[in-house]
């Protein structure tokens, strides 16, 4: 008998297409998420799971640091247990979508004010929270600092006031002046070292 070969063919130009495509669509993804001008984090169950390159700009953690921890470790300790309460809320809801200011720690050790965009997507087939974060030190800074301007400028207003008011009896020996920078002295050396840099 005479040996017979059989040959099966398939035109897989639509399969290599369709990979190549995905394969253009992962690269814009990444391109575009690494790019970004805010910091990127996912957590999964208490985990972070992925970060961008941003994240690790403004932590100063690498990757490989802010993966292998729990997210929460990043929080601010006095800001820890509000974030909790917020993300087991948001889960039992399967909703997080508001805005949040608080305090982050980076390696450091310094706190750094963040604002925060949450939602829950969807993670490997598991509910997960995807944050969008922006650094608002400066202006979270610039902000308490003109809170405490103006409280200074009442103290100083209420102060004088009340000292101009004083019964002569009861002014100091050493005059008004004198009373007056006594009672001002330490709110303005407070201010000075805190905001004076700011303005």
């Amino acid at each position: 008998s005479i040996p017979r070969i059989l040959s099966v063919m398939e035109n897989i130009t639509g399969q290599k297409e369709k990979e190549e495509a995905r394969k253009r669509s992962e690269q814009r993804y990444y391109d575009l998420v690494n790019n970004a001008n805010e910091a990127i984090v996912v957590t999964k169950d208490q985990e972070v799971v992925f970060v961008n390159a941003k994240t690790s700009e403004l932590t100063g953690f690498s990757d490989k640091e802010i993966l292998s921890r729990p997210f929460i470790d990043l929080i601010h300790p006095d800001d820890r247990i509000n974030i909790l309460e917020r993300c087991k809320k948001g889960m039992e809801r399967k909703k997080i979508c508001d805005r949040q200011i608080l305090r982050i720690s980076d390696k450091k050790g310094k706190s750094i004010w963040i604002e925060s965009d949450s939602i829950i997507i969807d993670w490997d087939g598991e509910p997960a929270i995807l944050n969008f974060i922006s650094d608002v030190t400066k202006r979270r800074e610039a902000e308490e600092a003109l809170q405490y301007r103006v409280k200074f400028e009442r103290l100083i207003t209420s102060t004088s006031t009340y000292i101009a008011n004083l019964p002569p009896e009861k002014i100091p020996s050493h005059g008004y002046e004198f009373h007056t920078g006594a009672l001002l002295l330490p709110c303005l050396r407070q201010f000075r070292l805190r905001y004076l840099n700011i303005f």
